[in-house]
């Protein structure tokens, strides 16, 4: 079942992402599913990523999605 555009406030992550990141090392998945987060968030939305590994991990796959931040 398909989530309809724009139609979420929040999207919160805990943990997803970390073991997207870890199983593709390039990031494709990671940014399929930041543009899927995208996707589905109200224009106002944010999305909210708990992860385990430092900051530093995570920022150049983070920062690659310049486009899906307002």
């Amino acid at each position: 079942r398909e989530l309809k555009d724009d139609s979420f406030d929040v999207v919160i992550d805990k943990g997803t992402m970390d073991c997207v990141a870890l199983v593709d090392p390039e990031g494709a998945d990671f940014r399929a599913s930041f543009a899927g987060f995208h996707r589905i968030l109200a224009p106002s939305g944010k999305v909210f990523v708990f992860s385990l590994f430092p900051l530093s991990d995570r920022l150049p796959l983070l920062e690659s999605q310049t486009d899906l931040w307002i």
